[in-house]
């Protein structure tokens, strides 16, 4: 049964869905960053720069002390295409970076000799940093970028002055600036000047701004510089960065002036004595300006620099020079027409060395202040003539004499010469003749005139002279002033005459062994005069030098060699005298002449027996001198032709017994005379009927075949002769006698 019922319908109520809550909350959220974002945004930029490496847009931020203070919006060439312009834009809270004087920077790796910079923007990318100009109320939106990063990249520079100079080496961009030792700016730029000169831009740190004054004086300061003393070296090396870079320097060197002003000029000088010479100016007139140079030659007082050298003019009407000197002002009371000046060089006297330590600083001028005279400005400086003769005492006496010879290029004005060691006198002048020759003025001492005879023997001093020997190697410097200006030296080898005139003129020999050599010359004729020197390749005997060779000629077909004795080997020169020259010799029979490797070669002599003289003779080639010297049998060998040559031993059984020292023709020109010396102890083994052979072939039996092979290199240059005597044994051949040179060996030694 169905029940009734009614239907009641519930009352209608207004419901909000929680989802609807969403989308008003990013709306919300969106306004709010958009509120954020547009308050937050400072003003936009335009930035030109040469070149943007590395920047772009919506990438490249804008760095203020290491804050992002904006970013790149845009980046786009100029109309021209020559810039970059950079749309930059800046937060709010570095909206005062739009103001004039802000500069800005493209922040890049950099490596150089002062460091690496920029490591951070391998990592992160280029950057654009600026650098607040200071205080200013005007605002600006277009700025021109620096081309590289400042020195100085937080505060702008609170001093900016100009330095102005002829040349400005070793000075570059980051360079240290010096005041009394500390580190005080930095050089920001050099370039060109209106007038074409170098044109220095210094930065002065703001704490130290008040220490340049408008007197201030600047210099280069030298990287490293060395000072030589008694028994001291001192390298002073201000710093490693003035040493990379160079450096500059200032200081005022009177009463301090009123503070220096950004961009005022000043001049800068090469160096700390040209700053402080800012006295008055001298010209003074010298004889020359040899070693003289422009800003390096000092002044000096009492070795204390108070000047320099500002300029030099010759005056070619005169033959003078002209020398500008600048003072330093402290001299100014100093300075009168009474004032001497002279140039101050090394010279060597009798009293002994004098401006040695030019060897180091150089040569200079010495300042030397008289009072009593009247204000000048124009000097004639000491000649040199007049030093020498202060030097010399010749206004009290002494000795003029004059000497000549060939090599006279290495000696100059004042020069030393010695006696016994001891220096008694010097050159006064060096002279040319008209015959293309030139002459010395020497100047001797009072008191030692009397060691000057007419027959002393002048030499030049070596300023160094090399012995060497088996064992030995000995380097000898007569003294420092014949290092630097030559030097002579003389003596009369105890052979004592009358004591020389005022004038007279003697030769200059370019060595004491030609000096020494007083003998009269002798003419010696050899095959080749290899290793044979003028004035050095010595005459020995017994292994004792006993002259030298004066000269060699070369003649058609030989060198003939001029030669003079020492004093008491005279006995060399006597009829019947033999020489050899002696040279290293290395053969199958051993080495000979091997100290001649160190020593030269030279020529051994072996005395005569005659009781006259000869001048002229002919030379043994390649002959052992201790061979010569000693007794022994010697015999002639006479042969149709042959290449057997001085040196060639004479071979006995495979023994060596003798040695050939001579060969010649016959005096009718038909035979080749070949002289031998057998050595004392074998000359028994050489009898009347003895048989000599040339044995410089080899024989190789092959089979039941001889092959004769010539091969002398095996057996030296100078080849072999070899001997046998048959039975019976004839007589004991005596001195003299002459043997016939076979080409093959004997029959009877054959079988």
């Amino acid at each position: 049964m169905e029940v009734p019922s009614e239907v009641v319908r519930a009352p209608r109520s207004f419901r909000v869905s929680w989802a609807w809550l969403f989308p008003f909350l990013a709306i919300g959220a969106t306004a709010w960053l958009f509120f954020n974002n547009w308050s937050s945004r400072g003003p936009e930029i335009e930035v030109s720069f040469r070149e943007a490496p590395g920047i772009e847009t919506g990438k490249t931020h804008l760095i203020y002390r290491g804050v992002q203070a904006g970013e790149v919006k845009d980046v786009r060439l100029d109309e021209t295409l020559g810039k970059v312009i950079v749309k930059i834009q800046l937060k709010a809270f570095a909206s005062d970076l739009a103001k004039e004087g802000t500069d800005f920077w493209i922040e890049q790796p950099v490596v150089s000799i002062r460091g690496i910079s920029g490591l951070e923007s391998l990592i992160q990318g280029n950057s654009i940093q600026a650098r607040s100009g200071g205080e200013t109320d005007r605002n600006q939106f277009e700025f021109r970028a620096l081309d590289e990063a400042p020195l100085t990249p937080l505060d702008g520079p609170s001093l900016v002055i100009e330095l102005k100079a002829e040349t400005v080496p070793f000075i570059s961009r980051g360079s240290p600036v010096f005041h009394r030792g500390t580190r005080v700016g930095w050089v920001r730029d050099k370039q060109l000047a209106e007038d074409g000169f170098p044109l220095v831009q210094v930065i002065i740190e703001e704490k130290y701004a008040s220490t340049v004054k408008e007197n201030t004086r600047f210099w280069i300061l030298q990287a490293a510089s060395v000072s030589v003393s008694p028994g001291q070296v001192h390298l002073n090396l201000p710093s490693i960065s003035s040493l990379l870079d160079g450096g500059l320097a200032y200081d005022h060197f009177e009463n301090a002036g009123a503070s220096a002003s950004s961009g005022q000029r000043f001049e800068l000088s090469n160096n700390e004595i040209d700053a402080r010479a800012n006295g008055p100016r001298l010209i003074v007139e010298f004889q020359d300006a040899i070693s003289m140079r422009v800003g390096e030659t000092r002044v000096c007082y009492l070795g204390q620099p108070v000047g320099l050298v500002e300029s030099i003019h010759a005056r070619p009407g005169s033959g003078k020079v002209e020398a500008t000197l600048r003072m330093i002002s402290a001299m100014t009371p100093f300075i009168n027409s009474l004032s001497q000046f002279r140039m101050v060089r090394p010279g060597v006297s009798w009293k002994g060395i004098t401006g040695i330590e030019t060897i180091v600083t150089g040569p200079y001028i010495a300042f030397f202040p008289v009072s009593g005279g009247e204000p000048a400005t124009r000097f004639t400086a000491v000649t040199a003539d007049q030093q020498r003769e202060e030097l010399l005492g010749s206004e009290n006496g002494g000795l003029h004499i004059r000497l000549r010879g060939k090599e006279l290029a290495m000696i100059s004005s004042g020069a030393p010469v010695f006696f016994s060691g001891v220096p008694v006198g010097a050159v006064l002048a060096k002279e040319a003749k008209a015959d293309g020759g030139a002459e010395l003025l020497v100047g001797i001492r009072p008191g030692c005139e009397s060691q000057v005879r007419k027959s002393s023997r002048f030499w030049r001093v070596p300023a160094m002279d090399v012995s060497a020997g088996p064992g030995l190697l000995e380097i000898k410097i007569e003294g420092l002033a014949s290092l630097i200006q030559g030097g002579i030296a003389f003596d009369s080898f105890d052979v004592l005459g009358e004591e020389a005139a005022e004038g007279e003129v003697f030769e200059l020999y370019p060595s004491r062994q030609l000096a020494a050599a007083v003998s009269p010359p002798v003419k010696i004729a050899f095959l080749q005069g290899q290793g044979l020197l003028e004035g050095k390749t010595q005459m020995r005997y017994l292994g004792v030098p006993v002259g030298v060779v004066d000269r060699v000629r070369v003649l058609p077909s030989k060198v003939e060699v001029e030669a003079r004795f020492y004093k008491n080997f005279d006995f060399l020169r006597r009829t019947g005298s033999r020489f050899t020259v002696v040279r290293p010799k290395i053969s199958l029979q051993g080495a000979s002449g091997l100290e001649s490797l160190v020593s030269g070669v030279y020529i051994a002599c072996i005395p005569g027996g005659g009781n006259g003289f000869a001048s002229e003779f002919v030379g043994l080639e390649s002959a052992d001198p201790n061979l010569l010297v000693q007794p022994g049998l010697e015999i002639r060998i006479i042969a149709n032709e042959t290449k057997i040559s001085p040196g060639a031993s004479v071979i006995y059984n495979g023994i060596v017994v003798g040695e050939v020292t001579d060969k010649k023709l016959s005096k009718d020109a038909k035979e080749i005379v070949l002289t031998a010396k057998i050595r004392n102890e074998y000359r028994q083994l050489v009898r009347a009927n003895s048989q000599f052979w040339d044995s410089t072939g080899v024989v190789a039996k092959i089979g039941i075949f001889k092959v004769q092979v010539q091969a002398p290199t095996l057996v030296g240059p100078e080849g072999k002769v070899s001997f046998f005597t048959p039975e019976p044994e004839g007589a004991a051949a005596k001195s003299g006698t002459s043997f016939t040179l076979q080409e093959k060996p004997p029959k009877d030694l054959r079988k």
